[in-house]
């Protein structure tokens, strides 16, 4: 077994602590890299791969589903990166199918194939309506005016899995207390047409190569629906005039980094059934980036955080996103048939690993092709699981262009990193001696379009 070193994982500006390793090389590093994926495989064309070193639960769910309607087949691939707890996120794996199944039946009843607004607003429909089921099912457990009740009658019902009670009510609640970003992609029948629809800060990038070998043009079909996001955070500010702390410390209300997403009722309920309800009954929810005083009385207008997704479609086959609003030029022969085409998606802790920065996928799609090079041409074959391992190995080699494309800087490509550094940074991200999370999940869907 090799002899153990330490690593401070390059966070030296912010501590002097480190923590222990093994240098692993060859077959034992593969094996070490594979005993972190949580889950991986291939499923109708799409190659999947949840990653997280640790010992603790990732909160990161996908959803791979073929939904049949009318005899043909539409393809369903999402990313959920739920926070503050797992019972958001699950109940959202569980209910986006029936909930865009029906929807998208709809549609397809009135036109067939149905227009590209109406599949739009299917998608939208659906996330929304799971946002409004998991705040309304916990809101109608109380009175409507819960004024008169005391704290002890309201615990009675939040807190029904004490004392050998069924906890049906507490899981409810835990819904509303935790939340989840959101990641929808969906492929037409003929695989021509594709929608994304997006919540948060997760990615999905139409990665196409016009010839064979040729270079990789990326186009971005998600928003990054976040504090730092200029016009996200004018959005917020907008929409409650007059609050100047509506965003503070580029967070919604001065306490969670995203401006929409499914879940969080703690930034939609009024200020006082958050107070006596949510904050009152188990567990006790963690407001670690402001105090609870100051979040409370910051809360004077909800709902702050958004459940509307921005829903983009693109044209499959074409190197370009294709918005439903904009006049389209006729295709050229180059642009309607390239040599290969991908759909990448992945949750925020991708980009992380390299760049722990709330603005750092629009600078990871910057090195995305170089990634997609490497990843393509290494002996895996679940091309999800290698521009993970490539993303680990090579970030000090991608990180200087990073950082440059995020400060608005001339970007030029960082060193090329030698195979035994390489070996070496990935050794210490999949083995080092650490109780807790020192990498944010992380989660990519590679789907081949062409």
């Amino acid at each position: 077994m090799p002899a153990k070193k330490q690593t401070d994982l390059g966070r030296g500006d912010y501590g002097d602590e480190t923590w222990d390793y093994t240098p692993l090389t060859g077959a034992a590093l593969d094996e070490a890299f594979h005993c972190a994926l949580r889950a991986h495989g291939t499923f109708d064309g799409t190659d999947f791969v949840s990653f997280q070193p640790s010992t603790q639960k990732s909160q990161d769910r996908h959803v791979l589903e073929n939904i049949e309607i009318g005899g043909r087949v539409w393809r369903l691939r999402c990313i959920f990166d739920g926070h503050a707890g797992h019972a958001a996120v699950d109940f959202i794996q569980r209910s986006i199918v029936p909930a865009l199944q029906a929807r998208l039946a709809d549609a397809v009843a009135q036109a067939d194939p149905p227009a590209e607004d109406a599949v739009a607003g299917a998608l939208s429909g659906a996330l929304l309506a799971i946002d409004e089921t998991i705040g309304t099912e916990a809101r109608a457990l109380f009175p409507q005016d819960i004024s008169m009740m005391s704290g002890e009658e309201l615990l009675v019902i939040a807190d029904d899995h004490r004392n050998g009670g069924s906890g049906a009510n507490h899981e409810k609640l835990l819904r509303c207390k935790s939340g989840s970003t959101a990641l929808v992609a969906l492929l037409d029948p003929e695989c021509k047409e594709l929608w994304v629809a997006s919540l948060g800060d997760c990615t999905a990038a139409l990665c196409t190569r016009r010839e064979a070998g040729g270079p990789w043009e990326v186009v971005n079909l998600s928003s990054n629906h976040n504090g730092v996001d200029p016009e996200e955070a004018a959005r917020v500010k907008s929409e409650h005039p007059g609050e100047e702390e509506a965003m503070l410390n580029s967070r919604v209300v001065g306490t969670i980094a995203v401006t929409r997403a499914l879940g969080d009722f703690f930034c939609k309920y009024p200020s006082d059934f958050v107070r006596r309800v949510l904050v009152a009954s188990d567990p006790f929810p963690n407001f670690s980036a402001t105090s609870l005083d100051g979040f409370l009385s910051r809360l004077r207008t909800p709902p702050y955080v958004s459940a509307t997704p921005d829903v983009r479609w693109a044209k499959v086959g074409s190197a370009t996103e294709q918005p439903s609003t904009a006049e389209q030029p006729p295709l050229s022969d180059a642009e309607s048939s390239p040599a290969e085409q991908l759909l990448v998606m992945f949750s925020d802790g991708l980009p992380d690993c390299v760049l722990d920065d709330f603005s750092c996928a629009e600078p990871y799609l910057r090195v995305l092709p170089r990634i997609l090079d490497r990843a393509s041409s290494s002996k895996g074959v679940n091309l999800a699981a290698e521009v993970v391992r490539e993303t680990l190995a090579g970030g000090a080699e991608y990180m200087p262009e990073m950082q440059a494309a995020r400060d608005g800087e001339d970007v030029k490509a960082g060193p090329e990193v030698s195979s035994a550094e390489r070996d070496d940074r990935l050794s210490q991200l999949v083995t080092l001696e650490e109780d807790g999370k020192w990498l944010d999940d992380v989660t990519v869907l590679v789907h081949r379009l062409l």
